[in-house]
């Protein structure tokens, strides 16, 4: 990594990659995931919600602003700031704490097998959407409650009088007027490290979804 970036630091290497990724961000190279924002909307319409992630602090803030969306967020959690990240369940324990929510009183949505490992550890009921073609959801169906295909999936709208869904079972059997959604993906960006990976890639590469 020091030959890569040309500096023997970590800590400058670390500091060099996030400036990067956040020029990066702000000059297009970010995209939300299909019908990620408007689940998250629904979900703040609903109940509070947090981003527990495994991005810097500064990026996770960065990208809810470029997105519009960190007036939804109520909270949100860097892995940075805990004694340790997903797959242990420090960063969903942290943002319950933070909205005062039970972890039991609450919903992990995750793409990541790390992510839903995290939530399960953490006591929350874990709705699992997995991405397309991404290796990092591969054997995450084990630890989740409920399995989409797509986002657009969430009832985190009013429910209108009909007969539940799976979905609507799993998420009743939580039994709480106002649910607690815990984000576990990245906010939809592509993931830190791939930009780790890729510092050295110039900034007018195609835009990606997140890892």
């Amino acid at each position: 990594m020091a030959t890569l970036f040309g500096h023997p630091d970590p800590a400058e290497i670390a500091r060099l990659t996030i400036d990067h990724l956040l020029t990066s961000y702000k000059n297009g190279a970010i995209r939300p995931i299909p019908s990620g924002v408007a689940a998250l909307r629904r979900a703040a319409a609903r109940g509070p919600v947090a981003v527990a992630s495994g991005s810097p602090r500064v990026v996770i803030g960065t990208v809810l602003e470029l997105l519009d969306i960190a007036s939804d967020v109520r909270e949100y959690v860097s892995c940075d700031e805990v004694p340790a990240g997903k797959p242990l369940p420090d960063v969903y324990l942290e943002a319950c704490r933070r909205l005062g929510i039970e972890p039991t009183r609450s919903l992990a949505i995750e793409d990541s097998l790390a992510g839903a490992r995290a939530g399960k550890a953490a006591g929350m009921t874990v709705v699992l959407v997995p991405l397309d073609g991404a290796p990092s959801s591969a054997g995450a169906e084990a630890f989740a409650d409920v399995i989409l295909t797509s986002l657009d999936e969430l009832p985190l709208a009013p429910k209108r009088a009909a007969k539940p869904t799976s979905i609507d079972a799993a998420l009743a059997a939580v039994r709480v007027p106002e649910r607690g959604a815990i984000s576990g993906y990245q906010p939809p960006m592509r993931g830190f490290g791939e930009a780790l990976r890729e510092f050295h890639a110039p900034l007018s590469q195609e835009p990606s979804r997140h890892d």
